[in-house]
């Protein structure tokens, strides 16, 4: 058993984003998948303001797991908690993959 395997503790559910249509997002089929999350106190992402300038939001966390790779604009539940993937890396520690979330 791999070490990464170890740490993932709790389990999210997954709606991979698939693409905009109608007006609305397109998600595929739910996938539930062991996690661990983190919270994440210096997260941040620029969002377009008033005037072209650039806000920074603190982001909500990540989460760590393994599988293929997660679209961005994602589902994500946590217990009775939903998020919205902003960012997936692939990552590489203890000679195994695994996949880094920020949530927002």
């Amino acid at each position: 058993m791999s070490l990464i395997r170890c740490l993932l503790r709790e389990e999210c559910r997954i709606w991979p984003y698939i693409r905009e249509g109608a007006g609305e997002s397109i998600y595929g089929e739910m996938e539930a998948r062991p996690c661990r999350f983190e919270p994440g106190l210096h997260l941040k992402q620029d969002l377009p303001g008033v005037n072209g300038t650039l806000l920074e939001v603190p982001g909500v966390g990540v989460l760590f797991l393994e599988g293929n790779e997660v679209p961005v604009r994602s589902r994500v539940a946590l217990g009775d908690r939903e998020y919205e993937v902003q960012a997936c890396r692939v990552c590489r520690a203890f000679g195994d993959h695994h996949l880094e979330l920020e949530l927002k």
